[in-house]
């Protein structure tokens, strides 16, 4: 019952809800005994929206996000994510980037990888890139390592500095998973032969004719035509 009420308030709309109502919803997801009560309050609150819960509701979902070890912490990382970074700012987009790089949940670590690459390079940030560039090289996790992969593609060489460049070469050329080596091939090559240089393209020919993976032989020969085309 507590759950379809909670769902029912957040349907309501700003202009329904009132000031009441947002704050049924803040102590429903900050203080009831059930994980599945308090996750469907935070759902109500992406539902209503960052500028009718307000800075109160803004400043539960950075504590349920950061300190909560259950369904609240993902619905309420997932709320900020949708909000975005002008509403959560440098501190949330702070948050949703120490998840990517230190949450035990691999399902919530990529869904903050894939986020972090939806974001512009300037709200990312330095700091946010480095993360993407270590995970990439470095994450235990195969699926976290792909999707830092894909996210560092979309913020491009120029956020990433050479030192990025270099590691994702690293990673096409050393990575034990066939699957993040492509995808390391896939995003350097859409840089382009002049950000890679004589080095990444020796990479490519020699990827091209001696790796053992097929597939991975037959993406390299497809770059080395674009490169060449380039020229």
């Amino acid at each position: 019952v507590r759950i379809k009420a909670l769902w029912a308030l957040g349907c309501f709309g700003k202009q329904a809800i009132g000031p009441s109502g947002v704050e049924i919803l803040l102590k429903a997801a900050e203080k009831d005994s059930e994980d599945r009560v308090r996750a469907s309050a935070v759902i109500a609150m992406q539902h209503l929206g960052h500028e009718v819960i307000g800075a109160t509701g803004m400043n539960l979902l950075f504590k349920l996000a950061q300190k909560e070890e259950s369904i609240v912490r993902t619905r309420a990382t997932l709320a900020l994510l949708a909000f975005g970074p002008e509403a959560i700012q440098a501190a949330g987009v702070a948050i949703l980037t120490k998840i990517a790089d230190k949450d035990p949940d691999e399902r919530l670590r990529v869904h903050m990888l894939v986020a972090l690459g939806c974001l512009d390079s300037k709200a990312l940030g330095p700091s946010g890139v480095d993360i993407l560039i270590r995970t990439a090289e470095k994450d235990p996790s195969e699926v976290c390592r792909t999707n830092a992969v894909e996210s560092l593609s979309r913020h491009g060489p120029e956020a990433m500095g050479e030192a990025g460049v270099s590691a994702l070469m690293r990673v096409a050329e050393k990575d034990k998973e066939p699957a993040t080596r492509r995808a390391a091939l896939l995003t350097l090559q859409r840089f382009g032969a002049k950000v890679l240089g004589s080095g990444g393209l020796e990479l490519y020919d020699r990827i091209a004719q001696q790796d053992s993976e097929e597939s991975l032989r037959n993406a390299a020969l497809a770059a080395l035509g674009v490169f060449g085309a380039e020229a």
